[in-house]
């Protein structure tokens, strides 16, 4: 597995990992792989960038699933607040009302992620002998990434055809007109982007974390509302960086680094949630004022121990060690994307013989 990733780049693969797309040494594998969880079918095929006369994108309607995720996060919602206002006392209401709002932000957290991924679509790739779907690609927005990367690959690799077509004595003019319509500056091959707003996410990510540890570990009401309000704006920021770094071509790793800070933003929602549910259950004063949950969260140490306060500070400590990540990342990209710039506006293209 490693040689073979050396020798081929991974472009697409489907959340479950069934499916992959790799590109490499003029050629392109396809994997599809069946089975639950588990792929316990796999099916290599390899195509020759050459010999690929097309690829079909085409959308699909992807409403009802999104409307499934509304549904089920509405449905459990409403089930875990009539829980914690009815009857609470019982065991069984308060260990219902956790595993209801939990499952609720999970598939909200599936609603946000089916919105930001876009619309959902089938991809075929076309050769003179065949046609079959590329199980890896069923995200327009990736799809048409995939494929443009895909068409420069294989204009590059036909090349060699064409100069044999127009003989070996204007080989040299064909590759002058396959540079010509394979532009680097051209939409057919973008270069990377970093979204602007990832700078300004990155750091409201950064205090977030410190203010929010600073007021669990000082107990201050002052520095709780600060932090409330600054996570509040941040998750809006994200939202917007998350929708820019997927309708453009952003750097994986990027990705990588607004995907890890999600998971924890999210998690620290998940964990805030069931910790304020089962005290605000115990102690229903919390529920009282716009500071009653501010005051539940700020006595984590008297209502649920050190360990759950080494829980909460573990995440708010992620949630800054990624955005440092993250902002050292940006850093990187802008100098080798204005690296890259800079070379393509100096490049002098070669004039073609008459």
């Amino acid at each position: 597995m490693k040689e073979f990733s050396e020798k081929y780049r991974l472009l697409a693969k489907n959340r479950l990992g069934l499916s992959s797309l790799w590109i490499g040494e003029g050629q392109l594998v396809c994997l599809n792989g069946r089975g639950f969880l588990l792929a316990f079918f796999e099916e290599y095929r390899r195509y020759r960038l050459s010999d690929i006369e097309a690829i079909i994108v085409a959308k699909t309607p992807s409403r009802l699933r999104a409307l499934l995720y509304i549904g089920i996060f509405l449905i459990l919602g409403a089930v875990a607040v009539l829980l914690v206002r009815g009857d609470s006392s019982l065991l069984i209401h308060q260990v219902m009302a956790v595993i209801c709002g939990v499952t609720s932000l999970v598939f909200l957290a599936l609603l946000i992620r089916h919105f930001l991924l876009g619309p959902m679509c089938v991809c075929e790739l076309q050769t003179n002998r065949s046609r079959v779907r590329l199980q890896a690609l069923r995200r327009y927005r990736k799809a048409l990434e995939v494929t443009a990367e895909i068409e420069s690959a294989g204009r590059s690799a036909q090349t060699d055809l064409l100069a044999k077509d127009l003989g070996k004595s204007d080989s040299l003019g064909a590759v002058h007109w396959t540079d010509e319509i394979v532009d680097p500056g051209s939409s057919e091959n973008q270069s990377y982007r970093v979204p602007r707003l990832a700078w300004f996410t990155f750091a409201s990510f950064i205090l977030v974390g410190a203010l929010s540890f600073l007021a669990i570990s000082i107990e201050s009401m002052a520095l709780m509302i600060v932090a409330t309000i600054v996570m509040t704006t941040s998750g809006v920021l994200l939202a917007f960086t998350f929708v820019f770094a997927f309708r453009k071509s952003t750097p994986e790793s990027l990705r990588s680094a607004l995907w890890t800070l999600q998971g924890l933003y999210f998690l620290a929602m998940i964990v805030g949630m069931v910790y304020y549910v089962i005290v605000s259950i115990r102690e229903p004063s919390y529920t009282v004022g716009f500071t009653g949950p501010m005051e539940a969260y700020l006595a984590i140490v008297d209502e649920g121990g050190v360990l759950l306060w080494i829980v909460f500070a573990t995440m708010f400590l992620g949630m800054t060690c990624s955005s440092v990540w993250g902002l050292m990342l940006i850093g990187r990209w802008n100098r080798r994307i204005a690296t890259v710039t800079s070379i393509s506006e100096s490049r002098v293209m070669p004039e073609t013989s008459a």
